[in-house]
């Protein structure tokens, strides 16, 4: 039993050697080799506030290595034909917008982010579909546990809670502005919301609703003087029209934020064409 563990345990670190050798060589193989001075130079892209950092690292890494020669950082400004690549400094709460917009297209050098502007309009357009309270309720709290808890949840190899985990902050958003939207449309798990009173009521008068503060007449169904403080009147889910109303509110709604969402679009294209000195980009 002891000589079976040996011999796994020996394979195991062979296997390790080995791993960490092709590494090396992998690593070896990505820089250019100067046979006149014999050393190995290698070039790339760094953020300027970067640079020092990557002294650091280097000063460790020979350090660790017990290197008797010194790594060296040059530093070299890029010729016209050369296009630096595009770098968004990035946290944990914005990581998962930049990686929406990334996944249309990543943007040019100098061109505009539209991820600051999507932090907003992407979790608002989704409260617009999806306007309840309760609902809301439900997706807020679960991000909020999430990210609660995300340095347990943040090594978890299940791959459903790392792409839960990985979206924890839009989940959040989108929760709240479903909330948010929920109060219009005066929903609680589809059920309205009574929280002021309704501003209609129903008599025998007439087979409509008039206003309470407004029904002397029954029978000429005149509106409320005051109407409801916050979102949609509770009478509104009791009335024959109901769903043709709030799907027409809402179609229309989204059709507005759809097309600001387009406009915004344009004028950021407007923007880059601008800076590059491209007007035929605007078109």
């Amino acid at each position: 039993m002891l000589l079976r563990w040996l011999l796994k345990l020996e394979s195991n670190f062979l296997a390790l050697q080995v791993f960490c050798e092709k590494a090396v060589y992998h690593t070896l193989n990505l820089l250019n080799f100067d046979t006149s001075q014999k050393l190995f130079v290698g070039e790339g892209w760094c953020p300027k506030n970067r640079v020092d950092d990557v002294r650091l690292a280097l000063d460790r890494a020979v350090r660790r290595a017990n290197a008797q020669v010194p790594s060296m950082v040059e530093e070299r400004k890029p010729s016209s034909r050369e296009t630096p690549p595009t770098y968004y400094r990035i946290n944990k709460f914005t990581e998962i917008f930049q990686t929406i917009v990334e996944s249309y297209g990543v943007a040019q050098y100098h061109e505009v982010n539209p991820a600051p502007f999507l932090i907003t309009s992407f979790p608002f357009l989704f409260g617009v579909m999806f306007g309840d309270v309760g609902h809301g309720i439900i997706m807020a709290a679960f991000a909020f546990l999430m990210i609660l808890f995300e340095k347990r949840l943040q090594y978890s190899k299940n791959e459903m809670v790392q792409n839960l985990y990985k979206g924890r902050y839009i989940i959040f958003l989108m929760g709240v502005f479903s909330i948010f939207t929920g109060f219009i449309y005066n929903e609680f798990f589809a059920i309205p919301l009574d929280i002021f009173g309704s501003r209609w009521k129903y008599t025998s008068e007439s087979n409509m609703a008039c206003g309470i503060d407004n029904c002397d007449v029954p029978s000429e169904v005149l509106p409320p003087l005051h109407p409801y403080p916050l979102g949609f009147d509770p009478i509104w889910k009791g009335s024959q029209n109901s769903l043709l109303f709030f799907n027409s509110y809402k179609m229309k709604f989204s059709i507005v934020i759809g097309v600001s969402q387009m406009v915004l679009g344009i004028c950021l294209s407007c923007v880059n064409a601008k800076f590059f000195r491209e007007p035929i980009d605007i078109w």
